[in-house]
């Protein structure tokens, strides 16, 4: 994804931030123990020295930041925009993990830091005004099926410059509201006539969905937008896991020039390593297992940022569009029994489509 020089920056400047955080961090486990808190006995399982959990009981012990949160801890070593301009919840991180390590953490460190994640939460703010400022182009340039004679599936590269009045109606026309997800449901087909749940590999509408790009129009989402959209299905990670401590999220929201727009986002994340993706179909419920049903936009890693581009829900030829959202933890964090690699949504598309 390409980003605007304004973002480029506060990116890199929370790649060090985070990259410093991941180092005291490593620091800690390499160099401490796992002492359980007090007044609680220790596990028999063994626990990870300054994994997510330890961090989490150090600051909840020391009332550093409480409430502690296993999440919150995640969100700043992610880079999460919201944690990792959080003064206090950073300090309190690097306060954890120093006293894991058992080294000494001086004034004039913690003061270098306050003044860091200070002077990124001013970048942040700096690159969301200038994005209200500046024209965005939406969707990045991509090669279509040209809509007028999908026989011919003819391609072009488009490019749509939109303005910052348009931009702020894109905002707008975001329905903020979350829809429980009902057992069963299936998009309806008298709504769409170009619904189909055969699959026929030598069908046009197959042999259009293999010649677009993977990512289809690769839309890249504003962050206004991205904080406010319909949540259609959400499903918990990794598969099989007793205790999941991770969820992938398929969300749409509605533009005024372009319709419904999906994309998925890795809502809740455990580990650097994690990756996302966002699979697109124009079949109502692809066949497990047969990748040829549909095509895969990612995967994403979750250092990349939490959402993935955004694909039409209805290409320009007037075709809708089913989406899945599917999320991957690192092969040390699935149970041992599982032979699921990947956890993943069900098919679904927005509500003025199904």
């Amino acid at each position: 994804m390409t980003l605007e020089p304004w973002w480029q920056e506060t990116e890199r400047c929370i790649g060090l931030l985070t990259g410093a955080l991941r180092g005291m961090q490593a620091q800690a486990s390499a160099k401490g123990t796992y002492v359980a808190p007090p007044g609680r006995t220790a596990s028999r399982r063994r626990r990870e020295v300054a994994s997510l959990r330890h961090l989490t009981e150090v600051i909840a012990e020391h009332r550093w930041y409480p409430p502690a949160d296993r999440n919150l801890v995640a969100g700043v070593l992610n880079g999460e925009h919201s944690a990792i301009t959080n003064v206090e919840l950073v300090m309190a991180v690097a306060r954890a993990c120093h006293k894991i390590a058992g080294t000494p953490f001086p004034e004039v460190d913690q003061t270098a830091l306050r003044t860091a994640v200070a002077h990124l939460g001013h970048l942040i703010a700096e690159a969301r005004s200038r994005d209200m400022q500046a024209p965005r182009l939406l969707p990045m340039p991509q090669q279509r099926v040209d809509a007028r004679d999908p026989s011919t599936r003819s391609r072009s590269t488009t490019t749509w410059a939109i303005s910052a009045a348009a931009a702020a109606v894109l905002a707008t026309a975001v329905v903020v509201t979350v829809i429980a997800v009902r057992p069963g449901l299936q998009p309806s087909h008298a709504q769409n006539p170009s619904a189909t749940s055969t699959y026929d590999p030598d069908s046009t509408i197959m042999k259009a969905m293999l010649e677009v790009e993977k990512c289809a129009e690769n839309i890249r989402i504003d962050p206004r937008v991205a904080g406010a959209s319909l949540v259609k299905a959400h499903e918990p990670g990794p598969a099989d896991a007793p205790a999941p401590n991770r969820r992938i999220e398929l969300h749409f929201a509605q533009d005024a020039r372009l319709g419904w727009l999906a994309w998925a986002r890795y809502a809740q994340s455990a580990s650097i390593r994690d990756r996302m993706w966002i699979d697109w179909s124009y079949l109502n419920s692809p066949t497990p297992g047969k990748t040829d049903q549909w095509r895969q936009c990612g995967p994403y890693p979750i250092t990349a940022g939490r959402d993935t581009t955004a694909i039409q829900a209805v290409d320009n030829a007037g075709r809708p569009r089913w989406f899945r959202a599917c999320g991957q933890a690192p092969r040390e964090d699935r149970p041992p029994t599982s032979k699921r690699n990947s956890f993943c949504t069900g098919w679904h598309q927005p509500p003025s489509v199904d």
